[in-house]
This record gives C-alpha cells, sequence and structure tokens, in this order.
C-alpha cells in the first residue's frame, strides 16, 4: 500500500475488480450461450421470415452485450496495466484493422485513400493502435448516411510526434458536442458519432502514449460534410 492509498479505496477497487471479473467471464459466458442458441435457431430454414428478424435482431443485441462487456476490459486494462512501448507500424495496423473490424459480415463500401506506405509512419504505442484505428474506422462508417464510405488519411511529422487525420464524409459532429466526444459513455443523439465506449477507449489509448485527439469539421464551419479526427502520436524509433 503506498501513502497515497487508503485502505478503504483499495477495498473498492478490489470489489471493482472483481465486478468486472463476474462481468467479463461469468455474465459474458451466459450471453455467448444466447448467440450459439440463436445461431442454431437461424440455421432453420423452416422458421417464417417475421420470426427469422425477430432472432436475428435478439442476434445483434446479444453481440452488443459481448462488445460493450469486451470494451469495458479494455478501457480497464488500458488504465491499469503500463505496458511497454514498442514501434508500431500504422500502414499495417490500419491494413489489419480493416480485414478484422467486421468479421466477414455486410457493410457499405468503404474506401480508405491514403499515401503510407510500410515502415514510414511508425508509432510508439502497443497492440491498443489497433483500438484507436478501429473505433475511427467504424465511426466513420456507423454514422454514415451515404452509399459509399469515404475516409482520407493524412500523416505529417511534426518533431517527435506524428500529427494524424482521418476525413470522413460521415453526418458530422456538432460544435456543441465537440468537448465531450470522448467522455466515457457520452450519451445523447445516438445518431451521432461517440455514443458508447468506443471513442472513450479511443482517447485512453492516446492519452497513455501521452499523445492527444481532438476533432474538427471537415468543411470549417459546416459540420454536416463530415468529421475530421485528428491525433497526435509519439514517433516510433524505426522512423527515417
Amino acid at each position: 500500500m503506498t501513502e497515497c492509498e487508503h485502505p478503504d479505496a483499495l477495498s473498492h477497487k478490489a470489489d471493482a475488480e472483481l465486478y468486472l471479473d463476474i462481468l467479463g467471464h461469468d455474465i459474458n459466458n451466459h450471453n455467448q450461450a444466447i448467440v450459439t442458441l440463436l445461431d442454431l435457431l437461424l440455421e432453420d430454414e423452416n422458421i417464417q421470415i417475421a420470426i427469422r428478424d425477430d432472432i436475428e435482431m435478439a442476434r445483434d443485441q446479444a453481440l452488443a452485450i459481448s462488445n460493450l462487456i469486451k470494451n469495458l476490459h479494455r478501457l480497464a486494462d488500458i488504465k491499469r496495466n503500463h505496458r511497454e512501448r514498442i514501434d508500431m507500424d500504422l500502414y499495417t495496423t490500419l491494413q489489419y484493422c480493416l480485414q478484422n473490424l467486421y468479421g466477414g459480415r455486410e457493410m457499405k463500401e468503404v474506401h480508405l485513400d491514403h499515401e503510407l506506405s510500410e515502415g514510414e509512419v511508425v508509432i510508439k504505442g502497443d497492440d491498443h493502435l489497433e483500438d484507436i484505428l478501429a473505433n475511427i474506422i467504424s465511426n466513420a462508417v456507423k454514422h454514415n448516411r451515404n452509399d459509399k464510405v469515404e475516409i482520407t488519411v493524412r500523416h505529417k511529422l511534426e518533431k517527435d510526434q506524428w500529427k494524424l487525420e482521418f476525413i470522413d464524409n460521415g453526418i458530422g459532429i456538432p460544435d456543441s458536442r465537440k468537448d465531450t466526444i470522448f467522455e466515457r459513455l457520452n450519451r445523447g443523439d445516438d445518431s451521432i458519432h461517440g455514443a458508447g465506449l468506443g471513442l472513450s477507449i479511443l482517447d485512453a489509448v492516446v492519452r497513455s502514449y501521452n499523445g492527444k485527439a481532438w476533432v474538427e469539421d471537415k468543411v470549417q464551419g459546416d459540420y454536416t460534410q463530415g468529421t475530421k479526427f485528428v491525433l497526435l502520436l509519439p514517433r516510433g524509433d524505426d522512423n527515417g
């Protein structure tokens, strides 16, 4: 126990970790059993269309619960553990996220425009860099009314940091939400970027890197044209 750690605080911390462990294992196992049963029901070709739609809706909600539990564990892991920083290649990590983010599910067409090459932009981070990129891409896709999602990635080296911009053609973020978009469990209009834990995880990872994240309008003064996510992340040792 350190001088700053009161016994009551340690007790509350231990309780919180116990509840998180129960949530992550026991409850998640029960929830996964529900998903499995729903998958088995969907294999029955004789199920009426209306009933099938209801089962698919229930399955989506169960998967959303699993994803929320997974994100809670990620957020706790980021805040609790200090991982060794290693060099992470942005191009390779970005390609991995694009291939794995949706798990083969049908989705909108996504066009990623960038001038990155392997080994060009190296970030001093860890495997949570995937969480940063995955959440930016996911938000660009989810909060987009266009048939084709367009994301432009720009990069610029500024001293010992990489400035990265991810510019999408989504519905945008009003000025009233820009300062709170990364807050934990930020609520409000679910049609706008940021409902849930995803962007809270992004912000926690960036802070753990001693970096910075913020949002701007794609077109200054008109948020409805899309969003620009801006990141400042530490430069890796293997750059240049």
